[in-house]
């Protein structure tokens, strides 16, 4: 496991976490912690699909993290230098704690010299977490939140529509 991996893991103290991954600029994969479902193919789709997603928004407003809300998981896609920082996580995650700790790993990731080893970075989840992957058939909407106000418009009863 690389040392990028190794920082991904920390994120799964919050509850909810179901995994997460990292990416670079380009959508390739960088590291991934996240359970034996999600294989290293689905990343040459989701990556560059992933970053134009939020060179968009960055284009647009200057926002540096991406909320996508499915049906039962989020996707939490926030931007750390010239990588993208991925979080799957359940409907009901405590989103200030996420924040948190994602800001934590987003200081280590600055921190770590460039890598790039997509297989080192696999872990084996317990089978028993449910990790059914939200389709094309799932309701999603995007929010997001500018830079470092730690503010999450689908955070809370103030959501709007």
């Amino acid at each position: 496991m690389n040392a990028l991996a190794k920082t991904l893991t920390g994120l799964r103290d919050v509850d909810e976490v179901q995994g997460s991954f990292l990416l670079s600029a380009d959508g390739t994969l960088l590291a991934r912690d996240l359970p034996a479902v999600f294989h290293a193919e689905l990343f040459a789709d989701v990556g560059p699909r992933l970053a134009r997603l939020l060179d968009s928004f960055d284009a647009r407003n200057g926002a540096s993290t991406i909320a996508m809300r499915f049906t039962d998981h989020k996707l939490h896609v926030r931007s750390v230098g010239a990588k993208l920082l991925c979080v799957l996580s359940g409907a009901a995650v405590n989103g200030p704690a996420l924040r948190m700790a994602m800001n934590l790993v987003a200081r280590h990731i600055e921190s770590e010299p460039a890598q790039t080893d997509a297989g080192a970075g696999t872990l084996s989840r317990d089978p028993s977490t449910s990790t059914s992957s939200a389709g094309p058939s799932s309701t999603s909407r995007a929010s997001t939140s500018s830079g470092s106000r730690g503010f999450e418009p689908s955070a809370g009863p103030w959501e709007t529509r």
